[in-house]
């Protein structure tokens, strides 16, 4: 999976990088997964590939930076294909998922191209609903007063004790001890 996931993604953007950067335009997606937002218990390894993904395609972008060339890690959700069809997947039931969050392999494409064309956000998830299914996943794994990326002041202040409540003045004071 590291292979056909990782390995062939990093193989092909370099044969096709140099070309779009000469001629100061292109665009290379990556598919990624809404699996890439969560820790997936049995798919450990599908999640951290698909994890890889989209940090890989952040990389990118970030060093192809006014060159014309847009990369975008493709994170689509339930997609009506043969995917769960393989014998990997003989026991997944389609049914167990309301249809509503299903999408056709024809919409994921045409917002993927679509956001693409317009700049919008190297991580794109088609479809209203995965992005809210995207939000709480991220919600779930990182409680409000995490909120991601801080001040540094911040973060210095949630390890001094009197930013911890009693507990952790009570838990310094005793260290201190």
């Amino acid at each position: 999976m590291v292979r056909v996931h990782d390995e062939a993604a990093l193989r092909l953007v370099r044969a096709i990088l140099p070309g779009m950067v000469a001629r100061g335009r292109g665009g290379i997606v990556l598919v990624s997964s809404i699996g890439a937002f969560t820790p997936g218990p049995g798919n450990a390894t599908y999640c951290a590939t698909k994890a890889f993904l989209n940090l890989f395609a952040e990389s990118v972008q970030a060093e192809l930076d006014g060159s014309g060339v847009r990369v975008q890690a493709l994170c689509p959700g339930f997609t009506r294909t043969e995917f769960h069809d393989s014998a990997e997947l003989a026991r997944f039931d389609r049914a167990a998922i309301p249809g509503p969050l299903w999408m056709s392999a024809d919409a994921v494409a045409a917002e993927s191209l679509a956001a693409l064309r317009r700049g919008r956000g190297v991580v794109y998830v088609p479809g209203r609903r995965n992005r809210a299914l995207v939000t709480a996943l991220r919600a779930a794994r990182c409680p409000p007063r995490c909120g991601g990326p801080q001040p540094a002041s911040s973060w210095a202040a949630a390890r001094r004790p009197a930013a911890r409540g009693e507990a952790g003045r009570q838990r310094a004071a005793r260290k201190r001890d």
